[in-house]
């Protein structure tokens, strides 16, 4: 079903309906070196006008987290880059506004994930990284995967003072409980 057009403004009638989930999927699915500037435009209108409805972000995220083999976090810093392309990235701030906890979960799994995307959307690094060390779980699922891969450092490069002190109280906590009893 095509949107409605009025006599008053341009005609849209080409462009997909603001709650189209099928076409936002195929968009998002599709890298960003592949997309045509038109397809760009689109998608990203599209983008923009579920995000504007009450259910959007959670419906936004569920497609991220649609496919079973490509981590959402892959389909993130892809959209952001074509979100970019359209000077519309700040509209993705609402995913952040919204379902904090589940994009962290979901795109922030790890620390070359957490790295991808305040690389990508460096407007969201300071509020990502305060939900990350809000909570140990998030913590202590970037650290663990830092300290296996010896990537401390890299944590280090890309997190400020404060935010260091979190995750090497976090380490601490996680040291002493993993500590065999003597």
């Amino acid at each position: 079903m095509q949107r409605p057009t009025n006599n008053n403004s341009k005609d849209t009638s080409t462009l997909p309906e603001p709650d189209n989930r099928e076409f936002i999927r195929k968009f998002i699915k599709k890298p960003f070196h592949n997309c045509t500037g038109e397809m760009l435009e689109k998608g990203a209108q599209a983008v923009v006008s579920l995000l504007a409805t009450a259910a959007g972000p959670e419906t936004l995220l569920a497609i991220l987290n649609h496919h079973p083999i490509t981590p959402a976090n892959d389909y993130y810093v892809d959209l952001a880059d074509k979100m970019k392309s359209q000077n519309c990235l700040d509209k993705l701030d609402i995913l952040v506004a919204k379902c904090p906890d589940k994009l962290v979960e979901s795109c922030a799994f790890n620390l070359h994930d957490l790295e991808r995307w305040i690389t990508t959307i460096p407007g969201q690094k300071d509020t990502v990284m305060q939900l990350i060390t809000a909570s140990d779980k998030h913590m202590q699922r970037i650290l663990d995967i830092a300290v296996r891969e010896d990537r401390l450092d890299k944590l280090s490069e890309i997190c400020s003072a404060a935010d260091l002190v979190k995750f090497n109280e976090c380490l601490g906590r996680m040291q002493n409980t993993r500590a065999p009893n003597v």
